[in-house]
């Protein structure tokens, strides 16, 4: 058996190398919802604040298929409690929606992870 040690992998033109057929995430973002704008991401080309606490994001690379996966989550600041939850609308993006209770909320810090096969 042999091993193989590195400290960074690049593809033959020195950019990210493209991850086919693992379990990793394929895409990831986080940002804010109230001052709107993407704080750091992964394969995330865009967001766009559609209303109160729904937000569409954008894909760089589209997935597969709509059967992709998206893991959520809500930074809270505040010890009220925040739910958000996801709608796959296309291989190239999807909306996150936050909500305390039954109500819309704008939040700080919302992320979003994509798992499955990228197309």
């Amino acid at each position: 058996m042999s091993t193989l040690k590195a400290d960074t992998i690049q593809n033959t033109s020195g950019g990210a190398v493209t991850l086919t057929n693992q379990s990793a995430a394929k895409a990831w973002v986080r940002y804010s919802h109230v001052t709107f704008g993407i704080n750091s991401s992964f394969n995330t080309s865009s967001i766009t604040d559609n209303a109160t606490g729904d937000a569409t994001v954008a894909l760089t690379n589209a997935m597969s298929d709509t059967t992709f996966a998206v893991v959520t989550g809500i930074y809270a600041l505040t010890s009220v409690d925040y739910n958000i939850g996801y709608v796959v609308a296309s291989t190239s993006n999807y909306d996150l929606h936050a909500s305390s209770g039954t109500s819309a909320v704008d939040t700080f810090n919302n992320t979003g992870s994509t798992l499955g096969d990228l197309a």
